[in-house]
């Protein structure tokens, strides 16, 4: 009895090793039942240095932003056609010429975007 006592942890173990077999075994993984094309990989191209420049009607400077200026931060498009602006520490007039000037450097036509400056 004596000896039972200091094995009983590993008695424990033991026991606990032969439940994990029993299950293993009785959870036997078969193929025939897994579908044969579970994962399939596609090939892609490398990712280049530059974004795309890929022109969105809805959304022209996306791959630009967020963008800061002097004085300015165009966080996001908030919706179509319409910039939310982050003035810091510039007037409205003043952000809003600065703005308008990114946007003609940009081939975008300044009258073609609201400006929500914050």
């Amino acid at each position: 009895m004596k000896r039972f006592r200091e094995y009983s942890g590993v008695f424990a173990l033991s026991l606990v090793v032969m439940m994990m077999a029993g299950i293993k075994a009785w959870y036997k993984y078969k193929p025939e039942e897994t579908p044969a094309a579970a994962i399939t990989l596609t090939p892609t191209t490398i990712p280049t240095a530059e974004p795309t420049k890929m022109v969105d009607k809805d959304y022209p400077l996306w791959w630009q932003l967020p963008y800061s200026g002097i004085g300015f931060t165009i966080e996001k498009y908030s919706e179509p056609l319409t910039l939310e602006i982050k003035a810091v520490g510039l007037g409205e007039k003043i952000v809003r010429e600065r703005v308008e000037k990114w946007l003609e450097e940009n081939q975008v036509a300044s009258d073609s975007h609201k400006l929500k400056i914050n």
